[in-house]
């Protein structure tokens, strides 16, 4: 995997009250090349068009893709080294919305915009909040092909 980051580098979070509904964050791209695909794919999804050319070829989508949980964890990898959260993310509490819109294949530059949904203060933990963030992915030719919502926990300062 290529991680390229993005054209403007982003300045970390520090706290929940940086954040605001609406808030955008552009967060560069990373490229998955074959040999990724067909490795992750062989270690924790081994379907035959995740693996096989001939069998991807006969496949409902014609060619080799990469398997949906490579997608996510590429984009999460790539936000993680991206450093927005690096200062306040304290874990996470789940993941829902999930789509995969469009397949991704091998060669594939895909990019990461992040957009906060909502902020909700924690009424038992005063140090902390959680944070609804969209990932919104594109391929080079900026089309959709993943959204997800992830659920922070984030730091309050």
């Amino acid at each position: 995997m290529i991680f390229t980051p993005p054209a403007v580098p982003v300045t970390p979070v520090r706290g929940f009250e940086e954040l605001s509904v609406g808030q955008r964050f552009q967060l560069g791209s990373v490229t998955l090349d074959r040999s990724d695909t067909i490795g992750f794919a062989r270690d924790f999804d081994p379907q035959p068009f995740h693996l096989d050319d001939a069998a991807a070829a006969s496949s409902m989508f014609g060619q080799l893709v990469a398997s949906g949980m490579h997608t996510i964890s590429a984009i999460f990898g790539l936000s993680v080294r991206s450093g927005v959260l690096k200062e306040c993310n304290l874990g996470g509490s789940g993941m829902t919305d999930v789509k995969w819109v469009r397949p991704v294949r091998p060669g594939d530059v895909l990019s990461l915009e992040l957009t906060v949904l909502n902020l909700i203060p924690s009424t038992r933990r005063p140090d902390r909040g959680t944070v609804h963030i969209r990932y919104d992915v594109t391929n080079q030719e900026d089309q959709p092909t993943l959204s997800l919502v992830l659920h922070h926990i984030v730091a309050r300062v």
